[in-house]
């Protein structure tokens, strides 16, 4: 069939086959690489996923803990409203730019089935945070209730600038029977 082709012809006809077969060879191998990129992906998703997966059951098991802390603990020993209480104002401060100056013991009475804390906290800082501090506080989810907000500005000794000091008491009632001693 070849022998009657010239070999203009024959050339031609070599060079369209081995473009086809160059494009076939081509389409076959970039679309397998295309699969295998896309398996890739999916698996690096799934590992990302995966890794994920551990750094959130590390912070349900501290989650966890916590709970179990709070179940079991003797509210005389370790108090968590205080702890909560100096988170909160911890971490605002730090974005406010306020400094908790002092930061005692709870006081606690007990009057009749309920035991009542009271918390104290002096923080010094610019009027504006200070009064957001406040803001917080009250509409925030906190098992106490402030009583009492004082500011006042003081000079301490060896310093030139007088500071705003707010002093914060928070009160918590809690029934004897429901506390685990």
């Amino acid at each position: 069939m070849f022998k009657n082709f010239s070999y203009k012809k024959k050339f031609a006809y070599l060079v369209v086959c081995g473009g086809l077969l160059l494009c076939l060879v081509y389409y076959f191998s970039i679309n397998e690489t295309i699969k295998l990129r896309r398996n890739y992906l999916e698996l690096q998703s799934r590992y990302n996923t995966v890794s994920d997966a551990s750094s959130s059951i590390l912070f349900y098991e501290k989650e966890l803990k916590k709970i179990d802390s709070l179940i079991g603990s003797n509210n005389d020993k370790k108090n968590y409203t205080q702890e909560e209480l100096l988170k909160k104002v911890t971490d605002f401060g730090r974005s406010h730019n306020l400094t908790i100056i002092n930061f005692p013991a709870p006081h606690k009475h007990v009057d009749n089935k309920y035991r009542v804390y009271t918390y104290e906290a002096s923080i010094s800082g610019t009027y504006n945070n200070l009064l957001r501090l406040l803001y917080e506080l009250e509409i925030g989810n906190y098992p106490g209730v402030i009583k009492s907000a004082n500011f006042v500005l003081t000079k301490s000794s060896g310093q030139t600038r007088t500071m705003l000091v707010m002093t914060l008491f928070i009160q918590e009632i809690k029934d004897i029977k429901d506390e685990k001693d």
